[in-house]
């Protein structure tokens, strides 16, 4: 049986991006591989 694992980036009002479609919330950390960490999924749901 395959795992279901749940990732999700919204804010409570459920946005992502401010009313001037910023984005500054989230945090960029150089040393994580973020295309290194999604290659773990095989299925998106956007």
């Amino acid at each position: 049986m395959r795992k279901i694992i749940a990732g999700l980036a919204i804010s409570l009002d459920g946005f992502i991006a401010g009313p001037n479609n910023e984005i500054d919330w989230i945090i960029i950390d150089k040393e994580i591989d973020f295309a290194e960490q999604m290659n773990r999924f095989d299925t998106y749901f956007i």
